[in-house]
C-alpha cells in the first residue's frame, strides 16, 4: 500500500527515482518498462504542464485505433482551415501524427520540458497512451475544462495486433534496420501463447504492471 500511495499520490521525482528500481521488470515482451521510459522525470514534468479549457486529449491503448482517432480528431478540429478533400491536407501529405503531439514521447525527447506545449495554438490536440489513473490531476479534474476522447478495441484484436507489431519489429531488428526506440526485443520464442499470458497479466506496454 505504501508503494502504491507513493506512485499515485506523491509524485515527487526523488520519491519516484527511489521507487522505480524496485518495480518488477518484464523482459519477455517488447515493451520497455516505465523506469526505462524516464517515468520518474515524466511524473515530475507533468506537474508544470498548464491545461487549457479547450485542450483535447486523445487517449488509447496501443494498437487500438490511435492513428484513426488522431486523423479523425485533427480533421474535425481543423476542418475550417483544411478542407478534408484538399490535396494539400496535412494528413494526406504527412500523416496524422505530424499534426498531433504525443504527450509522453514529446516530454521525454525534450529532457522533461513541457515548454513546447505552451507554444501550441488552441485548441490543442494531444495524444497519450497513459492510463487515466496516471494522468496529471489537473488534466482529469472537472474544473480543468479539458476533454478526454478515449477509443477502445476488442482486447483480443488489440492483443493480436500488438503481437504482430512486435514480431515485425523483431524481423526489422534482425535485418539491422532502425525500428524506433524499442530497446528490448522479445525472444525468438515470443509466441502468441506467450503474448496472451503476458497480456492477461498486464505485463505489456502501458499495462498495469
Amino acid at each position: 500500500m505504501a508503494a502504491s500511495a507513493s506512485v499515485h499520490g506523491e509524485d515527487d521525482a526523488m520519491d519516484m527515482a527511489k521507487l522505480a528500481p524496485s518495480l518488477p521488470l518484464e523482459t519477455r515482451t517488447a515493451a520497455s518498462s516505465c523506469r526505462r521510459a524516464s517515468f520518474p522525470r515524466w511524473r515530475s514534468s507533468t506537474k508544470s504542464f498548464e491545461t487549457r479549457p479547450s485542450d483535447v486529449f486523445l487517449a488509447s491503448f496501443p494498437k487500438s485505433g490511435t492513428t484513426w482517432l488522431t486523423a479523425l480528431a485533427f480533421e474535425t478540429v481543423n476542418r475550417h482551415e483544411h478542407l478534408p478533400s484538399g490535396e494539400d491536407h496535412p494528413v494526406r501529405l504527412h500523416g496524422p501524427h505530424d499534426g498531433v503531439m504525443f504527450f509522453e514521447p514529446t516530454i521525454a525527447a525534450a529532457g522533461g520540458s513541457v515548454d513546447m506545449f505552451a507554444a501550441l495554438p488552441s485548441p490543442r490536440l494531444l495524444s497519450t497512451h497513459i492510463p487515466y489513473s496516471l494522468l496529471p490531476e489537473h488534466v482529469t479534474a472537472s474544473s480543468s475544462g479539458s476533454r478526454i476522447v478515449y477509443i477502445c478495441r476488442d482486447p483480443k484484436d488489440a492483443l493480436v495486433s500488438g503481437w504482430l507489431f512486435s514480431k515485425k519489429n523483431m524481423a526489422t531488428a534482425a535485418a539491422g534496420a532502425n525500428c524506433g526506440n524499442l530497446k528490448q526485443r522479445p525472444p525468438a520464442s515470443y509466441t502468441i501463447d506467450a503474448a496472451l499470458e503476458l497480456f492477461c497479466d498486464g505485463r505489456c506496454i502501458v499495462g498495469p504492471c
